[in-house]
């Protein structure tokens, strides 16, 4: 979320467990380290702010939402256009947590995708039935596709020794 606010995005929501207010103050501490403006909303708020209204362009939103939780929060998000999630599949009992949040937002937001990355740690561990039973799709991204497929991770002068895969996942046709 901090990277798509500095490329330009106009609107940008952090988020991270509801339940951590220590998250949430990672999340205020890397806007003000990448010269973000932002507020708290929501739980993340403590309260100062109760309406989820979208951000001004340029300003970063941040609030405590869980995968799984259908909080007030997730209930009265603004339209979301692309939702990013990076590494959330690598505990597989919060698959279907992840996969339903991600199913009520794109049903209440039909033209929204969700982007992630994960680290690919077992090949039987698959989101395919829970894609399914939740009616959603997924096509697999090819890192190639925007050059970020190299040995060398983020420009890190640290060899990935991980196959890392990005999908996008929609709302199933059918």
């Amino acid at each position: 979320g901090v990277t798509a606010a500095l490329c330009g995005a106009r609107h940008v929501l952090l988020s991270d467990r509801e339940d951590s207010p220590v998250l949430w103050e990672n999340c205020r501490r890397s806007c003000h380290a990448n010269g973000l403006n932002y507020r708290l909303l929501g739980n993340a708020g403590c309260g100062r702010e109760s309406v989820l209204s979208r951000a001004d362009d340029g300003q970063v939103d941040i609030v405590g939402l869980s995968w799984g939780s259908f909080s007030t929060s997730l209930m009265h998000l603004p339209k979301i256009d692309i939702i990013l999630g990076s590494d959330c599949f690598y505990d597989e009992k919060d698959y279907e947590d992840i996969i339903a949040t991600v199913a009520f937002l794109l049903e209440k937001y039909p033209d929204s995708q969700f982007w992630t990355t994960y680290q690919e740690r077992n090949s039987s561990h698959s989101i395919g039935s829970l894609l399914k039973r939740w009616r959603l799709s997924a096509q697999s991204v090819q890192l190639s596709s925007f050059e970020a497929d190299g040995e060398l991770v983020a420009n890190s002068n640290q060899p990935s020794m991980h196959t890392i895969r990005m999908i996008k996942i929609l709302k199933s046709e059918i």
